[in-house]
């Protein structure tokens, strides 16, 4: 599995996570971080903030029908489930 960020000090410049993602979208992540926990709140009561992928195991139709209602939010959490899946996967290289 590919390490989350690279060892080499400059390479790692090339993954501005702060100026290139958080600065980019405060909002939207804010809100993105409160529809996880609503979520979690509503699929695993009671339990720690955490990610139940044995639930649900299908991103693309979820994430076309929030794009059909227009849930942006929903669908946003369901492109980076895709993507974060397929990184794992290896079939996506960043």
């Amino acid at each position: 599995m590919r390490q989350l960020m690279p060892t080499d000090s400059a390479e790692r410049k090339t993954y501005p996570l702060y100026t290139g993602l958080v600065d980019y979208f405060p909002r939207a992540l804010a809100e993105l971080a409160h529809h996880s926990w609503a979520n979690n709140e509503k699929h695993n009561p009671g339990e720690p903030l955490h990610w139940s992928r044995e639930k649900s195991n299908d991103h693309e139709d979820c994430l076309m029908r929030h794009a059909f209602e227009k849930d942006w939010l929903a669908a946003a959490w369901r492109a980076l489930a895709l993507a974060e899946l397929e990184l794992e996967a290896g079939e996506v290289t960043a």
